[in-house]
């Protein structure tokens, strides 16, 4: 089911549709990896995550990308 509604959606099949909270807190990340030296932990406090791992997984979930290599590529 989550892969039919990610088509629905605009989301390739396999990423997690995550909570509107969560995307906008993963978008604001991104823009913080790309923008920023800010270290995946100072971003992960800033935006609201229990540890630089929970951003890493939500990341990697709702983007397809590591923190890490959404940076080297942003």
């Amino acid at each position: 089911m989550t892969a039919q509604l990610g088509i629905v959606v605009g989301r390739p099949p396999g990423l997690r549709v995550s909570s509107p909270r969560t995307g906008l807190r993963i978008e604001q990340a991104g823009r913080l990896l790309a923008d920023t030296e800010l270290t995946v932990a100072q971003i992960a406090e800033r935006c609201g995550f229990s540890s630089p791992g929970s951003l890493s997984s939500a990341f990697l979930a709702h983007m397809g990308v590591r923190p890490s290599v959404y940076r080297k590529n942003a």
